[in-house]
């Protein structure tokens, strides 16, 4: 009896990665109209386009930041391939999914983010699925240690892809991280990236360090290979970044670059720090002028690498105002248990009151509430819920420090790219985020949001 009962309990046992396989693999593409979703046309382009390229390589900073048009009127004898977007999967992987398609005679501009995830051998295998989805063949072109790792996070992948064919959604991203927003070249070329829309002008939930210790070495020693295997002509380039973000020294930063890498460092290091003004909704997304403005400067860059002593004028925009406060309606009941900043045209909520419940008000004194800063629930020592209402647009890393009680985070707002977290919103806590149910492929998707994906309900 005993042996029986092993025997069946042995056979569910295989038949469940089985048939985690099966739906896996088997069931209709899910994150095709996502931003994930266009990793595998960036490929294909690349993949496909003969002749000499310029191709770029790095996170949103070069999707947002570079004018690939632009760019190809300045170099005519080139075609322009953008692979960036992809912070999110790591820099790295860009490189390895990269490198069987660049050959001598291409230009490969390496341009992630300054933070030490980007400048390391970083790797999300779950969000890489997402990439994957409809793409399997993909897989081959990773190495060893990166497919064991990818397989490791694959019960998630499908348990995820069947949740959503039983709901019938197929998550499209909202706002400006969809599929769609992307053109031809691979640009995140979006009407809704026109002006500065963060409350502070910068997004205070990822200030970026300029130093020498964000540099991994595991970094230097993958994109060194890259450049001697596949002989292209590889430099790096510092991506754009906002002034109000940056502290350290960008010159120390720079001279670690020029010295671990055996490939140039091109352009004026200072040409990356640009003005708020110039930047859509992150520390390293630009806006539609920001982007004309930073490309001009790339521009200028890879003429002095290539020794062309010919001009090209590009017409440079004027400096967008950034977004005023918008007016939401909403709860004010609670008003009286926190604690306000002032920013000038709104509030941030820099502390609170420990009570059980709490909704953060959507105005203060005759103006809007638009952000919360770290720490504001640091002496919440009971507070199980928070209700953010959408008239919050950030949410810093760390606001939710010390509120060892807290279990759920209710996100009103049905558009998840109206609100930024930071990396740490939960840290230190088990609270789940609930969200409006008809908005929840939209968060799993979302550009900011999926990093929380496995907390989201």
């Amino acid at each position: 009896m005993n042996k029986k009962r092993y025997l069946v309990l042995l056979l569910i046992l295989l038949l469940i990665p089985a048939a985690t396989a099966s739906w896996g693999f088997a069931l209709p593409e899910c994150y095709g109209e996502s931003f994930m979703g266009e990793l595998k046309y960036k490929v294909s382009r690349l993949d496909e386009l003969d002749g000499r390229r310029i191709v770029i390589v790095g996170g949103s900073a070069a999707a947002f930041g570079v004018d690939s048009e632009l760019l190809g009127e300045a170099f005519p004898d080139r075609e322009i391939v953008n692979l960036g977007m992809y912070a999110a999967l790591g820099t790295t992987v860009m490189l390895d999914l990269s490198e069987k398609s660049v050959r001598e005679g291409d230009t490969v501009v390496i341009m992630p983010e300054i933070s030490q995830q980007t400048l390391s051998d970083f790797f999300d295998p779950a969000v890489m699925w997402q990439g994957l989805d409809g793409a399997y063949g993909l897989i081959s072109r990773l190495p060893s240690d990166k497919i064991l790792r990818l397989f490791g996070a694959f019960p998630e992948f499908a348990a995820s892809k069947l949740r959503f064919t039983l709901r019938g959604e197929r998550p499209a991203g909202e706002g400006a991280y969809r599929r769609d927003v992307f053109n031809a070249y691979g640009d995140a070329d979006t009407p809704l990236a026109f002006r500065n829309v963060m409350p502070l002008l910068w997004d205070e939930t990822s200030p970026v360090e300029m130093s020498a210790s964000m540099i991994d070495g595991s970094f230097i020693k993958r994109a060194n290979e890259y450049a001697e295997r596949t002989g292209a002509d590889v430099v790096f380039a510092l991506a754009p970044v906002n002034a109000m973000a940056v502290s350290g020294d960008i010159g120390e930063l720079y001279d670690a670059l020029c010295r671990e890498l055996s490939f140039p460092v091109i352009g004026n290091a200072r040409d990356s720090v640009m003005d708020a003004g110039w930047f859509f909704d992150t520390n390293y997304h630009l806006n539609s002028a920001g982007r004309v403005v930073f490309t001009d400067s790339l521009i200028g860059a890879l003429k002095a690498h290539y020794g062309d002593p010919e001009t090209f004028a590009v017409p440079l925009p004027n400096m967008p105002e950034p977004q005023s406060a918008a007016w939401t309606e909403g709860d004010d009941g609670d008003g009286a248990y926190f604690y306000y900043s002032d920013l000038g045209e709104t509030w941030a909520i820099s502390g609170a009151q420990d009570r059980e419940t709490l909704t953060v008000p959507a105005h203060f004194d005759g103006r809007p509430v638009s952000a919360i800063l770290e720490g504001a629930f640091s002496e919440c020592k009971t507070l199980r819920e928070v209700t953010i209402q959408e008239n919050i647009r950030s949410v810093a890393s760390g606001a939710f420090d010390g509120a060892e009680s807290l279990e759920r985070i209710i996100l009103k707002s049905e558009k998840p790219s109206s609100v930024r977290a930071g990396d740490g919103l939960l840290r230190g806590t088990r609270a789940k985020i609930s969200v409006p149910d008809s908005a929840y492929g939209a968060y799993m998707t979302d550009y900011f949001w999926s990093v929380f994906s496995g907390r989201i309900e």
